[in-house]
């Protein structure tokens, strides 16, 4: 069998020679009706009993070193295991709907939480036309009062799809509070969810994937406040900078992602000017520069991919963000 050493040798000389076009390394699942299965006793392989039946460790593989042996293929091969890629905040385009029937399904919903009488009304049908990933984006003045109707809708959503990632972004005038989505994390997500398993040998036990919250915040806050909150919301929600200006506002490749909020009219006239600039601040994470416009998210993944991209299935975007 397997041992670090040997696996880890087998990645030096994968990396000196190149001979390999793709690499995916995983765990291996014991599944039910195959040999390792039935032979799982008589070579000492341990493996959790329910799905995805990862093999918990080997005689010669112990369980505290799965994570580091990944984390090695990561760095040596340069590249990123599951990763999960901030949600996407493109809230204009031709697929935009005010109502779920009229959509074929629903990917996003851009929510006023004040309007709770239209929540109600359309709740069922957005969780029967909802993807895996789905995206809630909350907007509003005051967070205070919207958090009892935001903690519903996550939690009856998480119940109705335990299996799906589920994606919160907040955006309000006030910033949400750790206490709000520490509670919410608690109540709407479960270490044993099959999607949180398979993350686990990478992200470490009692990983949380199919809940995770993205805050939005202005990028003309000073440098102490942005700091503050990085710290203040560390572990539990990631922080997307809003630059509504950026060619007047300073670009930080510390602050990232970063969501581009021009007008479409501004952002046509310095398009050429506004991608140079993201491209030299934000070189090897351009991934993470983000467009409310969907023109304009769309040619900055054109315009920073080596071949032609595929076109992706649209996004269908609910939006009741009446106020």
């Amino acid at each position: 069998m397997d041992t670090p050493e040997l696996f880890s040798r087998t990645l030096r000389w994968l990396k000196r020679t190149g001979s390999y076009s793709v690499v995916h390394p995983f765990v291996l699942s014991i599944l039910p009706g195959t040999d390792f299965r039935a032979s799982s006793m008589s070579i000492n392989l341990r493996y959790n009993s329910r799905p995805p039946y990862y093999v918990i460790e080997t005689p010669d593989f112990p369980r505290e070193t799965f994570q580091d042996a990944l984390t090695e293929c990561e760095d040596l091969l340069d590249m990123e295991l599951d990763y999960i890629p901030p949600p996407s905040l493109v809230e204009t385009g031709l697929d935009v709907y005010a109502h779920p029937m009229n959509a074929p399904y629903v990917s996003k919903w851009i929510i006023n939480p004040e309007n709770e009488g239209i929540i109600q009304n359309i709740f069922q049908q957005v969780a029967v036309k909802a993807t895996d990933p789905f995206t809630f984006w909350f907007k509003g003045s005051s967070f205070r009062p919207a958090e009892r109707i935001i903690d519903w809708i996550v939690h009856e959503f998480s119940l109705m799809n335990p299996h799906g990632i589920i994606r919160v972004v907040l955006e309000f005038n006030e910033c949400p509070s750790v206490s709000f989505i520490e509670q919410t994390l608690y109540r709407s997500s479960d270490p044993n969810l099959y999607i949180n398993r398979t993350y686990e040998p990478l992200y470490g036990e009692n990983a949380i994937v199919s809940l995770d919250f993205t805050i939005i915040l202005p990028n003309s806050i000073n440098p102490g406040e942005r700091k503050s909150f990085s710290d203040e919301y560390a572990g539990i929600a990631s922080i997307v900078w809003d630059c509504v200006n950026p060619l007047e506002q300073v670009l930080n490749p510390e602050l990232a992602p970063v969501l581009v909020s021009w007008s479409r009219k501004d952002l046509e006239r310095y398009k050429d000017r506004l991608f140079q600039d993201l491209r030299e601040v934000y070189t090897d994470r351009e991934d993470e520069v983000l467009f409310r416009d969907f023109a304009m998210q769309r040619e900055w993944d054109l315009s920073r991919s080596k071949r032609k991209l595929l076109r992706p299935l649209p996004e269908g975007i609910l939006s009741t963000d009446k106020r």
